[in-house]
């Protein structure tokens, strides 16, 4: 055992990878710092993953990430890690970037409306 836990057995497909990436339109350096973001605040949150580690995921090189990277890309992608493996059925990755560019918006409507109710309630006070 490496200290890491048990691989999903799950090879993932570079392509799908990449596709999923494009369609959030990210660099492959924004990707990686997405994938840093999403760690923080878990027991991985000192990993820093690169440009050049994404690189590998997408061209075969490094087809089996580490389970804690598994999650991010989940989280980055808004696409199970599963759904962007081999074997998996294909993806509508646009539908994806979509629905993410939607819950995106909105919640930047909601912090917006907060705002105003934190704000309100901090002249109330006075």
């Amino acid at each position: 055992m490496n200290g890491y836990p048990e691989k999903t057995g799950l090879i993932l497909n570079g392509k799908r990878l990449r596709e999923a990436r494009e369609a959030l339109n990210m660099s492959q350096a924004a990707f990686a710092r997405a994938i840093q973001d999403a760690l923080r605040g878990t027991a991985h949150q000192e990993a820093r993953p690169t440009k050049r580690l994404v690189q590998k995921w997408e061209s075969g090189q490094h087809a089996t990430p580490q389970p804690h990277y598994q999650r991010a890309i989940t989280a980055v992608t808004g696409t199970p890690y599963r759904n962007l493996c081999h074997g998996a059925p294909p993806l509508d990755v646009r539908t994806t970037a979509q629905q993410l560019r939607h819950i995106h918006t909105e919640l930047f409507h909601l912090s917006r409306q907060l705002e105003v109710i934190v704000h309100n309630l901090t002249l109330a006070e006075l």
